[in-house]
């Protein structure tokens, strides 16, 4: 099976470290990646990379067997899409204008959106819960609002590999469970995820894959079932942990350094 995304020999450009692991990764269509690791081990850094919009240290990427940095912003937007950690509004918009915004990669230069553009834009808000917002001036929408708006701006776009950089961030408990459940839906179809999490129940729960970035630039991945595994979480993110099963699902809980 051909891999959406390959990695050879990819290292990361983090100032902070002066080595680390050289990534050979593939990731195939049906996966949902986690990345997990503790602050400024590079999470961002890594999808940024994925996206094209940081070059690595050293190494290539693959894009569908295609040298990443040989496509154009527009090739790379038809295959791949990145939601940010924060969303930057400098121009006044509503909720529908924005969704429309990821069309643009479909069009031509001067083209306007047709009514399928609209319908796919209109069917993503409806799949967000923001459809009754849709003309709501986007300055306007709380964190968790504007975060499932964009959201509903990567469905819109229709890219075959998300990349998702904390797409719980600002979501109240039933929003985070219905947009993972949305993006293993989308991974069902057999599109994939690669997403950066703080939670490590919710990487257990609806990851397939594992990534993890240790606070000294090493790293490991796999099959979720075999990075479950206590020593090497309680070492990336230095805490002491407690693992609990119910219904099926491994639940990780801190512990107290205190004693």
């Amino acid at each position: 099976m051909n891999a959406l995304l390959q990695t050879h020999q990819l290292q990361l450009a983090l100032p902070a470290h002066t080595a680390t692991n050289t990534l050979d990764w593939s990731i195939q269509r049906g996966e949902c990646w986690g990345i997990l690791g503790p602050n400024g081990a590079g999470k961002t850094t890594l999808l940024h990379c994925l996206a094209g919009l940081r070059p690595p240290r050293q190494g290539e990427l693959l894009l569908q067997g295609q040298p990443l940095q040989r496509l154009s912003v527009r090739q790379r937007a038809l295959q791949l899409g990145l939601l940010f950690q924060q969303q930057q509004d400098e121009f006044p918009a509503t909720v529908l204008e924005t969704a429309l915004i990821g069309r643009h990669p479909h069009l031509s230069l001067w083209q306007n959106e047709s009514p399928t553009d609209l319908a796919l834009a209109q069917q993503a808000l409806q799949r967000l819960d923001l459809l009754p917002l849709a003309e709501r001036r986007i300055q306007t929408l709380s964190g968790g609002e504007r975060q499932r708006l964009a959201l509903a701006t990567l469905l819109t776009q229709d890219p075959q590999l998300l990349l998702l950089d904390e797409p719980t961030n600002h979501l109240d408990l039933h929003h985070q469970i219905s947009v993972l459940e949305l993006i293993q839906s989308e991974v069902q179809q057999g599109k994939a995820a690669v997403m950066a999490l703080h939670d490590l129940n919710l990487a257990a729960r609806y990851c397939s894959h594992l990534l993890l970035l240790y606070p000294d630039g090493q790293a490991c991945w796999g099959e979720k079932d075999i990075m479950l595994h206590l020593p090497a979480l309680e070492t990336l993110y230095q805490q002491p942990l407690l693992l609990f099963q119910a219904e099926g699902q491994s639940i990780f809980i801190p512990r107290s350094t205190n004693g």
